[in-house]
């Protein structure tokens, strides 16, 4: 049994839109709305936290009504100012064992990626999604000249949703926020504070998180042909 944290506190500011990029929509559909589908299906998943800014509440409570969704399974809590923050706020309603975090601007997420999260959670407390890195890897100095090459077989890209014990990855939270320590994905999270293994499962070059302007044009294609 899980709970879900759903992160819609971000904005449009770099995909060019003039609101929050989460309500952009595909076939008349949200982008948050295809993820929050997802857990929704899942019986193992018993409580579903949207983190959103106070002002889009409605927006999201609105769709709600329009499509009947029970809100027994789902509650709000407002954002913070940065991404850390709005999960700190986010874990503080987590009552299940274990908590699947996720961006609700990857709408490209499916049942079988859940499933095999959850398989790898029976072993172990960390367990991320991503994609092996396919292109030759440069390290660039703060000039953009570049240092070297890094050996592509050592690196992941860290997509979400990112899955751990929820006691473990609180108290990383909270120590990270006492020592102000601002990490960029949850998982750099607990590796600055534990020790604990983290797992890699493979995800999909398809589970983008939509951030430019160009993104939108993707998601709208691959929503549309239904990847």
């Amino acid at each position: 049994m899980y709970d879900a944290i759903i992160l819609l506190a971000g904005s449009g500011q770099r995909s060019g839109l003039s609101y929050n990029k989460v309500f952009y929509e595909v076939n008349e559909k949200p982008l948050y709305a295809y993820s929050l589908d997802v857990f929704l299906q899942d019986k193992d998943c018993k409580n579903i936290i949207f983190v959103c800014r106070a002002e889009d509440t409605d927006i999201v409570l609105d769709y709600f009504e329009e499509q009947s969704i029970d809100k027994q399974k789902v509650e709000f809590v407002v954002g913070g100012l940065t991404r850390q923050e709005s999960v700190l706020n986010g874990l503080k309603k987590v009552k299940a064992e274990f908590v699947f975090i996720h961006d609700g601007a990857r709408p490209c997420i499916n049942l079988e990626l859940i499933e095999r999260m959850k398989k790898e959670l029976v072993y172990e407390k960390a367990v991320i999604a991503g994609i092996k890195a396919t292109d030759t890897l440069k390290l660039i100095d703060a000039f953009g000249d570049v240092d070297k090459t890094i050996d592509r077989e050592k690196v992941v890209q860290a997509q979400t949703p990112q899955a751990f014990n929820s006691d473990l990855i609180i108290k990383a939270y909270e120590v990270a926020a006492s020592e102000k320590f601002v990490a960029t994905d949850c998982a750099s999270v607990v590796e600055y504070v534990n020790s604990a293994r983290i797992e890699f499962v493979e995800g999909s070059r398809w589970n983008i998180k939509v951030t430019t302007a160009d993104d939108l044009d993707v998601i709208t294609y691959l929503l549309s042909k239904g990847e």
